[in-house]
């Protein structure tokens, strides 16, 4: 279901998301969505759920580290 529209709910605190959980804000295809602008360690968690239901996780953790 490559083509499939999904909606994808996140969490910036590397618990897990629900249905209630954060919205990430996709502007459009081709276009590009929500930006986030790090200014510490953050682990990003997701749950993408297509119009059929069928659902895929994911996880990262981008570290920042201090100016040199």
């Amino acid at each position: 279901y490559v083509d499939e529209p999904a909606v994808i709910y996140y969490t910036t605190n590397g618990s897990r998301p629900t249905e209630r959980s954060r919205l990430w804000d996709s502007t459009g295809p081709r276009e590009p969505g929500e930006v986030f602008h790090l200014t510490q360690t953050t682990t990003f968690r997701w749950l993408a759920k297509d119009i059929k239901g069928n659902e895929s996780t994911g996880s990262q953790t981008f570290v920042i580290s201090g100016s040199q």
